[in-house]
């Protein structure tokens, strides 16, 4: 009896091990199966830049975590500090290491047709969307290039740099990112929906019509353009259509007294007041059949006058427009534009 005692025991012991083992490796099954079901993503490490509003990451070396960029008309400049002394010298504790260049969707495609068509004397960087292309997301495509004076001490990062912009990760822009134009010499900045337009620069623009002496360079021009047949009241027709547009030109003063005074100008024309916040804005209208330009004449107190003009197109009367894609509908125009105008600060 004793024996069988001890030989029940030991038994008993044994099956308690078996179970233990067998059940310690099922559950470290059914863990590991359970951590493959979640699809648990890795922890992202290092430093990693995120640009929402035209939609890319880049990750970047540990190192490099006191990188500084600098960003200007789609265009991110990347910089490290510098031990060089032509830079000590010139009071720069920061050298430019390489740039990301941010090009519209629709003007990269432009560059695909344009590009494809030999031309030994076309100037490389037209075509740059091409040449050194990284990457796009549904609004932007990605090209990248080395600063053009590079540090002393940046000059064997070349390869590095090619491995982190070739491994850009691309996402959707953030549909209500705002980038701010600031003009310096002008002493006025404005903000204004980046995704939407596309922006252009120092621009010819024809006489509003308020007199023909009104007549100037747009310091920015922005305008939202969609894939749709627009034929003008003259006739003439183009495969797209400018659903709107607006833009900021900078005048004398001396033109002001003129505009108070205006009361009306021609046919269709009219001139309204309106306060946006402490801007007093003059605003001329004129539009005829579903179509027309706001002049909006804001005086600056540091001298001269701004001028931001408007240009719509207004589906509720040009009712072949309500159903097309992209089209801005005029309502949203007009809240666009009188934040744009709201967003316009002065400085001394």
């Amino acid at each position: 009896m004793k024996h069988f005692k001890v030989g029940l025991t030991f038994a008993l012991v044994l099956a308690v091990l078996i179970i233990a083992f067998f059940g310690s490796v099922y559950l470290a099954n059914k863990a590991k199966q359970s951590q493959q079901g979640l699809n648990i993503e890795p922890q992202i490490e290092g430093n990693i830049y995120k640009n929402s509003e035209f939609g890319f990451s880049l990750k970047l070396p540990e190192e490099w975590a006191d990188y500084k960029t600098e960003q200007a008309e789609g265009e991110i400049l990347f910089y490290l500090p510098t031990s060089d002394p032509n830079y000590i010298r010139q009071g720069q504790k920061y050298g430019a290491l390489f740039n990301i260049i941010a090009i519209p969707i629709a003007e990269a495609r432009a560059q695909d047709k344009k590009c494809a068509i030999p031309d030994p004397d076309r100037y490389w960087g037209e075509c740059i969307g091409v040449i050194n292309k990284i990457g796009e997301n549904n609004s932007y495509r990605f090209a990248w290039n080395t600063a053009d004076d590079k540090a002393a001490d940046f000059q064997d990062e070349s390869e590095l740099v090619k491995s982190i912009v070739t491994n850009i990760k691309t996402f959707s822009p953030s549909p209500t990112a705002m980038r701010t134009f600031n003009k310096a010499n002008e002493a006025f900045s404005l903000q204004y929906p980046v995704n939407m337009f596309t922006p252009n620069y120092e621009v010819d623009v024809p006489s509003p019509i308020v007199e023909s002496s009104f007549r100037g360079i747009a310091e920015i021009e922005l305008a939202h353009i969609i894939n749709t047949k627009h034929c003008a009241l003259s006739g003439v027709c183009t495969p797209t259509t400018t659903n709107m547009k607006f833009g900021v030109i900078v005048f004398p003063k001396d033109i002001y007294p003129t505009l108070v005074s205006l009361k009306k100008t021609s046919i269709g024309s009219e001139l309204t007041n309106k306060t946006y916040g402490s801007n007093k804005a003059y605003i001329l209208s004129q539009g005829v059949e579903g179509e027309g330009i706001n002049y909006y004449f804001i005086e600056n107190p540091n001298g001269g006058l701004l001028m931001v003009y408007y240009q719509y197109i207004n589906e509720n009367v040009l009712s072949e427009y309500k159903n097309v894609k992209d089209f801005i509908p005029y309502a949203t125009q007009n809240r666009i534009v009188e934040n744009v105008v709201a967003s316009i600060k002065f400085t001394k």
